[in-house]
């Protein structure tokens, strides 16, 4: 009989011990991953050194990246331009603009977007243009004005 109830024993599947219920919020919810031993100002500084296709990337990792790119300074001002900047291109501009978005950090596509001052003239003020990762202002974008000279 022993030997029929030890068969039994073994080909019977383990009774799972009763677990206490935990609550979903106390569970740990996922991180930063390594960057989580950084302080908060570290993963600023790192994730303004990414580009805009990359914290898009990041932000679909987790809450808790989102939430950081969210936090970037002026994050949805420079989405919304470059987008905006992209959807207005002509398509061979587009093409260089893709480009140029996959490059530039997020900190140099902000201080494009967000600097008040002629980068050729030193103007500030006025309406400026971003033109060929520069930011100038209309007078600097038209050139300089040739006058004819006439001849008597």
């Amino acid at each position: 009989m022993e030997r029929a109830q030890r068969r039994a024993a073994i080909i019977r599947p383990l009774a799972s011990l009763p677990t206490p219920p935990v609550a979903a919020s106390a569970e740990a919810v996922a991180g930063l991953g390594r960057l989580a031993v950084l302080p908060n100002e570290g993963v600023m500084i790192v994730l303004q050194h990414c580009s805009l296709q990359t914290l898009s990337r990041a932000r679909l990792v987790n809450k808790a990246f989102d939430l950081m790119v969210r936090l970037l300074p002026d994050y949805r001002y420079v989405v919304h331009t470059v987008g905006g900047i992209m959807r207005r291109a002509r398509p061979n501009y587009r093409v260089v603009m893709a480009k140029l978005e996959a490059i530039l950090t997020f900190k140099g596509l902000r201080h494009l977007l967000l600097s008040h001052t002629c980068e050729k003239c030193g103007q500030g003020g006025g309406s400026f243009r971003l033109v060929k990762v520069k930011v100038l202002c209309d007078e600097c974008v038209r050139g300089p004005r040739h006058e004819l000279r006439v001849v008597r």
